[in-house]
């Protein structure tokens, strides 16, 4: 037991979900399957690439999007093997990935050179993130405890299909507890064409 450090007196039982080694077998895989000198891959301190510089979206003279067609990305191959990984370890206890690897992975079949980026980001995300763990505190009975569900969607966050994102996360909490079980994030089947 540890102490919580608003309240000395309090003892919490942490729960750690420590998953480096599976971070680091990502990263591993990645540049196995790719080639790529793993002593280069770097860091990156969010998983999202700028698209903002994404060549896909122009400005029409309507002001709305078009998506115009893109070569296929050289990671086409192996976007799935890396993406199944990663959407493994996004589900199990790195919620901060859920966003970033469930909109790629709708890209699987028209992946092109920006895919190609978005997932390398990840992969540089992860290799700067490796220890890092998801912290669970127990510190109060069960009659102390309960759940809490957060929700909240961007809007129109995909450029490509104007879609929104909703995102979810369940914890236990009580007092001097705070219990992560569950996220997800899910694009919506609207289109948004205006607020």
């Amino acid at each position: 037991a540890y102490t919580d450090l608003y309240n000395p007196s309090q003892k919490v039982k942490p729960v750690a979900y420590n998953m480096e080694r599976f971070a680091k077998d990502c990263v591993k895989v990645f540049c196995d399957l790719t080639g790529y000198d793993r002593g280069k891959v770097g860091a990156a301190p969010t998983p999202f690439v700028d698209e903002s510089k994404d060549p896909r979206v122009v400005t029409q003279p309507a002001g709305e999007a078009a998506v115009k067609a893109a070569p296929t990305g050289e990671l086409s191959h192996i976007a799935t093997k890396c993406l199944m990984k990663i959407m493994y370890i996004a589900r199990f206890a790195r919620q901060d990935l859920l966003r970033a690897v469930g909109a790629l992975t709708t890209m699987i079949t028209s992946w092109d050179e920006m895919c190609d980026r978005k997932l390398f980001r990840i992969i540089k995300y992860i290799n700067g993130t490796a220890s890092w763990r998801q912290i669970g505190l127990i510190g109060d009975t069960t009659d102390n405890l309960q759940l809490g569900l957060f929700s909240d969607a961007d809007f129109a966050g995909d450029r490509a299909d104007m879609r929104s994102t909703s995102g979810v996360f369940l914890a236990l909490y009580g007092p001097h507890s705070f219990c992560p079980l569950a996220a997800q994030s899910k694009k919506q089947t609207a289109v948004s064409h205006s607020t």
